[in-house]
């Protein structure tokens, strides 16, 4: 039987946590499903663990990359394996509800004008607690208001829904400037607006996935200028002017492109002017009630 959905899982150095990501994605009631793991590099007894669940099942596939490509590239090499009619990224430390696949597969089978469907979601702890729950509904007859709703409520979750292979593809992910270069935060916006301009966004209000908020000690990914205010809000206004304007690109590559003309503007004042001047001020206020 081929496989209903590719299960795209990168992977790097999230040994606490994997084995738990893997035993939600095993459970699902929706089991015609092929999970393509490819490791970045992991160091930390990651890589054992994934080689163990593939050898115990055929689904699943483990690639180790010959050298680190990033978050970014890893994403675009996973996409490119795709095969099914469906497509989704896991979380090398997060949890999917079993209904996650079949409650989505389903939604998006019956709408053909959809590429992705999600859902409401919780934040969870190193613990397994719930500490937040999420609900963005994105939906809209209109791809130029689906949009305007990403950049007003600005929340990458979505960007671990079930999508349409066929309508993604060609998605790009974007490695930052310089001295953001090894900088993962924010690089899901650009492909989020790349979706939701070329079909709709379908919203399940049931909470079927969650998505792990670690300690520093145990998260792998770095800000720009850390330990530095000053250096850390230009390293921040950089990435933020980048992540404007990669995204304006990603749009114009989607068919409505003329939505990009539309919405540049309010993605300069709220991804960039507004968001840079919190910073300045948070960091301003900071130094005073350090006096």
């Amino acid at each position: 039987m081929t496989p209903l959905i590719t299960i795209a899982l990168p992977v790097f150095n999230d040994v606490d946590f994997i084995s738990a990501s893997l035993d939600s994605i095993l459970a699902q009631t929706e089991q015609n499903f092929k999970l393509i793991i490819s490791d970045d590099g992991s160091t930390d007894g990651s890589a054992e663990i994934c080689k163990a669940y593939a050898g115990r099942d055929k689904r699943i596939k483990y690639i180790r990359q010959p050298k680190n490509l990033g978050i970014s590239k890893n994403m675009e090499f996973l996409v490119a394996q795709a095969d099914t009619p469906y497509f989704m990224w896991a979380g090398d430390d997060d949890l999917i509800h079993p209904d996650f696949i079949k409650t989505h597969t389903t939604a998006l089978e019956n709408d053909n004008n959809a590429i992705v469907s999600f859902n409401a979601y919780a934040i969870i702890n190193e613990k397994d607690k719930i500490i937040a729950q999420i609900d963005i509904n994105y939906g809209s007859f209109s791809r130029l208001i689906q949009l305007f709703k990403l950049v007003y409520f600005e929340n990458d979750g979505f960007g671990y829904g079930v999508f349409k292979t066929e309508k993604i593809k060609h998605v790009k992910f974007p490695i930052w400037w310089w001295p953001n270069r090894k900088t993962p935060y924010n690089n899901i916006y650009p492909s989020l607006a790349y979706y939701l301009n070329r079909g709709r966004y379908l919203h399940q209000k049931k909470v079927l996935f969650s998505k792990r908020q670690k300690s520093p000690q145990k998260t792998n990914h770095v800000i720009g200028g850390q330990g530095n205010g000053t250096r850390e809000i230009i390293t921040y206004i950089i990435r933020r002017f980048y992540l404007v304007h990669y995204t304006f690109f990603q749009m114009l590559k989607s068919i409505t492109f003329w939505n990009a003309f539309v919405v540049y503007p309010f993605m300069l004042i709220k991804w960039f002017l507004w968001s840079s001047l919190k910073l300045v001020c948070k960091s301003f206020w900071y130094k005073i009630r350090k006096r």
